[in-house]
């Protein structure tokens, strides 16, 4: 009985797994942000265990994309290292936040907070969706003194992209 339930476990999760990747690659949003709604709401495992495992999935994913992409050549990594930066930040900072607010049964709060997050991202990817490249922006100070621009080939539109990279001054 205890191996059933196993197997029809570890199908439930294949199956959510599949689903958020689908819908993830999709919408723009990452698998994440389907991942840990299903693993939390339909199979009751805790917020911070299905977190975790997003966070872990999202590591491999983004670690097996980013090396194809070095090698295509579309990467600008000074652009990466800023961003790999700023995330490690961001975690560390959440972690410790997130510590707080669970050992002082401040628990809602998290889940408020996810909710408006992914409400709140569905604007920006509604609006990217309507052309190809993004609109191009002055670079600022930063991108100019960081060297945060660069251009590629674009193998669908058959021309070169140039991009320019925009701290949150620029925004």
């Amino acid at each position: 009985m205890v191996l059933l339930r196993t197997i029809i476990c570890c199908i439930e999760l294949l199956v959510f797994s599949i689903i958020a990747g689908l819908l993830g690659s999709l919408t723009g949003l990452g698998g994440g942000t389907v991942l840990v709604p299903l693993l939390t709401l339909f199979l009751g495992i805790p917020i911070a265990y299905a977190a975790g495992a997003s966070l872990i999935s999202t590591i491999a994913t983004s670690s097996g994309a980013a090396s194809a992409y070095i090698r295509d050549r579309i990467t600008n990594v000074r652009i990466g290292m800023g961003l790999e930066i700023a995330t490690t930040t961001g975690s560390i900072v959440g972690s410790l936040t997130a510590n707080y607010v669970y050992t002082h049964g401040l628990a809602w709060i998290v889940y408020v907070v996810f909710g408006i997050v992914i409400l709140t991202s569905i604007i920006p990817t509604a609006q990217r969706g309507k052309y190809e490249i993004p609109d191009p922006r002055k670079p600022d100070w930063t991108t100019r003194v960081f060297k945060l621009y660069g251009s590629y080939y674009d193998d669908a539109l058959k021309m070169e992209v140039k991009y320019w990279g925009c701290s949150l001054v620029a925004w």
